[in-house]
Formats: C-alpha cells, structure tokens, sequence
C-alpha cells in the first residue's frame, strides 16, 4: 500500500514568482498548481531556488493557504498562462476514435514538425509559465525531440510529454530517466481489444510500457473514459495498483470529437469516478481531468508554426505567434473569459472550512 502522501517530501515543487504578490507552486506529489502570496516565498520557503524539496509540514502550510483564483479581480497581474502545450508535430501513428487534435483542427496547416524549438524555450524561459506540456499528433515522431529535451531541463518549469508509447527509443528512455521531464502514457484499457477499438497498438504501447517500469522510470497514465472501457476500468486501476503507478489522469470524453457511441452519461461517469476514487485513495494519486463545460477553451496551445491559439467547439481562436510576439503581449489580448477559464482550470485550492 501507498503511504499517506504527507508521509513524504513534496520533491520535487517547481516555483514561479510571478509578480510582487503572487508566486505559483507545483507539487509533483498532488500533481497540482497553488497560487500564493508571497509572504510564503519570502518567509518560509527562504530561497530564491525555483524546484525545491519540500517537507510535509511546510506543504500543509502552502496547500492550506492556497489562493482562490476567483478572488483575483485585477487579472494584469498574470503576464503569461499557467500551463502552455506545444504540439511539436503534426504526425501520429495511430488513429484515435477521439482525437481532438484532428477534429478540433488544431493542427497547422503547412509544418508537420515544429523545428525551432529552441527558440521558443527560449522565449517561455522569459515568461512566468510554470508547466508544459509537449504533445501533437505524437510528439516522439519528432527527431529532433531529444535536443529539445535536453534544452528544456535547462529550464525552471516542469515539462509533461504526452504520448502514446508506440514509440520510445533507448535515447528518449534514457533521458526521460536522467532529465526532469514527465512522460505520461495513454492506457485505455488493460484489455487489448478494448484499447485497439477506439486507439490501437497496444502490444507496442504495453511493450514500452514495461521497458519505463524496468527501468525505473516515472510515468504517469492517462485515460479517457468513455462507454467502451466504463466495465473494464476497475482491471486497469488494478494494474496501476500493481505496478506502483501512482499517478493516474481521467480525462471526460469530448463528446463533440467522438463516435455517438462512445458517449457516457455525465452522471455515470462522476459515480466511475467517484468509486475509483474511494477504493483506491491509499494506493493511487487520481488526478481527475472531468468538467460539465465542453468547450475546452481554457488550454493556451502552441502548434508547429508557433501560432498560440485555443479551441471553442470545433473552433480554433488565434491568439499571436510566439516567433513575432513575446508571451506576454499575447497573454494580455487573449479575451478575459479565456484568462478566467484558464486560471481555474490549473489553479487548486481548499475550500475553507468554518
């Protein structure tokens, strides 16, 4: 059984001072973002370090302590987004039922592979984003991948990889082990039939899969649940368990981007989720991704020509270039309920109890 997450250190937490009042925090152990005032930075955390190790009880202090993003009127105070995600390549080599990239054409138009990616590390290393998230199409099926790893733990964010785990080399393997970058597995099912019928491969997915777990590599999972895998998602959580994945992400169908046959009622998938939940606190971290909004426009995304954009419906809203702009004059004429949207959706907080 897992210990009790206050039972070790929050290692490794990720901070960005993002102006004279406000700093964020990312706990790796939650796996979530906390606004703070910086009397916290100034006075406890005493460092100007930005990844730290925290212990138990000074994470209590900043988990209690963390800011409710609705009681911040003036949003000026933020000149970037929270999270960015960079779809550093068009390509894939599966062809999901779901896929939001395609549907919501988010792709670019004319590059397949985003190739200066250099360029706009460095231009997010300028900015207060404390997450990314490298994704596509596959982001793997970018050669150029590796070196682009390797520059961004040079950085002071935490950075995601999203995959499919068809393909993961030796030298991405390796590097994911070495360097501060979480890779994150889409698993639908432990059943391949179920996993092949709305994503496919999943003999190469599971092959990789145990290759990250022999080598001691640390990865999380992600899943969508949908109405194929609602009766089979307790054998997964199973595995998880088993393995001593401790981090697991549930993501709600996009019912706009999916078969009519995939969809679940909302209320449902809450109770999946609410039992997941229950029976499994003491051995896995659930990191739930459900919303009753559908629109997704909250997530700022970088595609393969550096265009910032989000996404309403089936709508792609332009935001700037990040190769003619910087981040900031980008972030500051995103429209408002972009901004508020966005905020909520990384920004956690405890409800106050009387």
């Amino acid at each position: 059984m897992k210990k009790n997450i206050y039972s070790k250190l929050m290692n490794p937490c990720v901070v960005k001072k993002i102006n004279n009042k406000y700093f964020v925090i990312y706990s790796y152990c939650t796996g979530y973002y906390y606004l703070l005032s910086n009397y916290y930075l100034d006075n406890i955390l005493y460092t100007q370090s930005q990844i730290y190790d925290i212990d138990a009880d000074l994470w209590r202090v900043c988990e209690h302590n963390a800011i409710n993003p609705n009681t911040i009127k003036d949003l000026s105070v933020f000149n970037s987004p929270i999270v960015m995600g960079m779809m550093i390549s068009n390509c894939c080599n599966l062809d999901c039922s779901y896929c939001i990239a395609l549907h919501a054409n988010s792709y670019s138009i004319n590059n397949y592979l985003l190739d200066d990616m250099e360029e706009i590390v460095s231009r997010i290393q300028m900015s207060n984003v404390v997450g990314l998230l490298l994704s596509g199409g596959e982001p793997t099926l970018n050669m150029r991948l590796p070196v682009f790893i390797d520059k961004i733990a040079q950085g002071d964010f935490l950075c995601e990889l999203d995959t499919n785990g068809v393909y993961l080399s030796e030298e991405i393997c390796q590097l994911l082990k070495t360097k501060w970058v979480v890779p994150r597995i889409s698993l639908d099912s432990i059943q391949e039939d179920i996993h092949n019928s709305v994503r496919g491969r999943f003999e190469e997915t599971y092959q990789n899969v145990t290759q990250l777990l022999n080598n001691g590599v640390d990865f999380r999972i992600n899943t969508v649940l949908h109405n194929f895998n609602k009766d089979c998602i307790f054998d997964l959580a199973e595995w998880i368990s088993r393995n001593n994945i401790q981090k697991w992400h549930i993501y709600r169908l996009q019912e706009a981007y999916a078969p009519y046959s995939l969809h679940m009622n909302d209320i449902e998938a809450n109770n999946i989720l609410k039992l997941l939940k229950i029976k499994y606190k003491d051995k896995i971290d659930i990191i739930c991704k459900f919303s009753l909004k559908k629109d997704g426009f909250a997530s700022f995304m970088i595609d393969s020509e550096g265009t910032c954009f989000s996404t309403r419906g089936k709508e792609k809203i332009y935001f700037g270039n990040i190769f003619y702009e910087n981040i900031s004059e980008i972030w500051r004429k995103t429209p408002q309920q972009f901004k508020i949207n966005h905020l909520n959706k990384f920004l956690y907080f405890k409800e106050k109890t009387v």
